[in-house]
C-alpha cells in the first residue's frame, strides 16, 4: 500500500513539475542557486547521491536537471544555428562540446556516472559523458539522436553519437578528433554533399562494429524522459522500499572542499551560458583555493577560452 501511495504521489508531482516549469525560461541566477544548493549531485556517482536523499528529493532534483538540460540544449542550438553556415551544425556542435568539456585525454579523470546534463555542467568525464552531451545537443535538429557503444577486441569500447536527419545517418564524436562522418550508403544525396565519409577517416573501429553497435541512450524526448526520469526513479523507489540498495558500501568520489566545488559550478554555469568574463573571473578565483583536480580543470578551461 505504501509503495502505491508513493507511485501516485510521484505521478502527481511529475505532472505538476512539467506543467508549471517545463516551458518557463530559467533565469541564470536561479540556475546558480540550484547548482550551489545541490552541488554534490554533480560530483558524486548517482547511486551514492541517491542513497543520501529521499525519493521525493531525488525526483525533484532530477526533474529540474532534465529541464535545465533541455533549456541548455535549445539555447545553445539557437546560438550555434545563428553563427553556423549550415542548417545542420554538426561541426559547430562538436567544436562547442570540445571547448566546454575536458576528457580523459586531457587530464587524468576518474569515471563518475551522473545524468547527462549533470556531466555537462561538471565539464569533465569519459567518452560517454561528453558524447552524451553532444547527443542531447544534436537532438535539437535531428529526428533521432542516440548514444551508441562500439566494441573491439583490440581497442575495447567507445561511445559516440548516431543521428538520423534529412542528411541520412551521421555519426558524431567530440571525444576524438574524427568529429562527424557517415557511410556513403547511409547518407542522402544532400548528406553525401556535405558530410565527410567514414572511408576518409582514420578510425580504429570497422564498419561491421558500427552495424553491431549497442544503443545506450536515445535522446528522443519521450524516450529520454521515460528512461531517465520515470523508469530509473521507479527503480530507485522499488530498491529503496525493499532495502536492496547498500548504503554502507557507497564510496565518496571527491574530497575537495565545498567552497571550491560550488565556485567551480558557478564558473561552469557562466561558461555554458557564454558569460565569458564572469566565467573567467570565477575560474581565476578558484586558482587561489585548495581545489585539487578542479584547479587543473579551471586552468584548462581558461586556456580553451583564449
Amino acid at each position: 500500500m505504501k509503495i502505491i501511495k508513493h507511485f501516485v504521489l510521484f505521478l502527481l508531482l511529475l505532472l505538476a513539475v512539467f506543467t508549471s516549469l517545463w516551458f518557463t525560461p530559467v533565469p541564470l541566477a536561479w540556475q546558480e542557486k540550484f547548482v550551489v544548493h545541490y552541488y554534490q549531485f554533480y560530483f558524486y556517482p548517482t547511486p551514492q547521491w541517491e542513497a543520501q536523499h529521499s525519493f521525493l528529493e531525488v525526483l525533484w532534483v532530477k526533474s529540474i536537471n532534465l529541464k535545465l538540460g533541455y533549456h541548455w540544449r535549445d539555447k545553445t542550438f539557437g546560438k550555434l544555428q545563428a553563427t553556423s553556415p549550415s542548417e545542420y551544425p554538426f561541426a559547430a556542435s562538436v567544436t562547442y562540446l570540445k571547448n566546454h568539456f575536458i576528457t580523459q585525454q586531457e587530464l587524468p579523470i576518474d569515471v563518475v556516472q551522473t545524468p547527462t546534463y549533470a556531466s555537462v555542467v561538471r565539464g569533465f568525464g569519459t567518452c560517454d559523458q561528453i558524447n552524451g552531451g553532444l547527443g542531447l545537443l544534436l537532438s535539437s535538429f535531428c529526428q533521432q539522436s542516440e548514444l551508441i557503444e562500439l566494441k573491439n577486441n583490440e581497442y575495447g569500447s567507445h561511445s559516440l553519437v548516431r543521428t538520423q536527419s534529412p542528411l541520412g545517418v551521421v555519426y558524431a564524436d567530440a571525444f576524438n578528433s574524427d568529429n562527424y562522418y557517415g557511410f556513403k550508403e547511409k547518407l542522402t544525396l544532400k548528406g553525401s554533399q556535405i558530410i565527410p565519409l567514414f572511408a576518409e577517416k582514420k578510425i580504429l573501429f570497422n564498419s561491421k562494429e558500427y552495424k553491431e553497435a549497442r544503443v545506450l541512450t536515445s535522446y528522443a524526448f519521450f524516450s529520454y524522459l521515460s528512461n531517465k526520469l520515470v523508469k530509473r526513479n521507479l527503480n530507485t523507489l522499488f530498491l529503496s522500499y525493499f532495502s536492496i540498495i547498500n548504503h554502507q558500501n557507497q564510496q565518496r568520489h571527491y574530497s575537495e572542499n565545498p567552497t571550491a566545488m560550488k565556485l567551480y559550478l558557478l564558473a561552469r554555469i557562466a561558461h555554458l551560458n557564454e558569460e565569458q568574463q564572469t566565467a573567467k573571473s570565477r575560474y581565476q578565483e578558484l586558482l587561489k583555493l585548495e581545489a585539487g583536480l578542479l584547479k587543473d580543470c579551471a586552468i584548462n578551461f581558461l586556456g580553451k577560452m583564449k
